[in-house]
């Protein structure tokens, strides 16, 4: 193990703290033109107002899953349409 000199020693504990976080001033950031169209107009999109919710409860969890499931459950009757299967529920 090697040993500090005094002087090296009191550098290291005269520096300051570490700042724990930093503010950045917002800015526009551009929609990049290396990206498809389609692309485009997804990362343009707005931020869902719910992207940083944490549920607290089971039962708020069940809340947003829900909703999100019934959102794609909406959008299976025109996807086997436009893809030309039909969908039969076994067990």
């Amino acid at each position: 193990m090697k040993l500090l000199s005094a002087a090296a020693l009191a550098m290291l504990l005269a520096q300051p703290a570490l700042a724990e976080s930093r503010d950045v001033p917002a800015r526009s950031i551009p929609v990049p033109d290396t990206v498809s169209p389609q692309m485009q107009a997804i990362i343009a999109q707005p931020y869902n107002p719910n992207w940083n919710v944490v549920p607290k409860t089971p039962a708020e969890w069940k809340v947003i899953v829900d909703k999100a499931a019934a959102a794609v459950v909406a959008t299976l009757p025109e996807i086997r349409d436009r893809l030309g299967v039909t969908v039969q529920p076994t067990t």
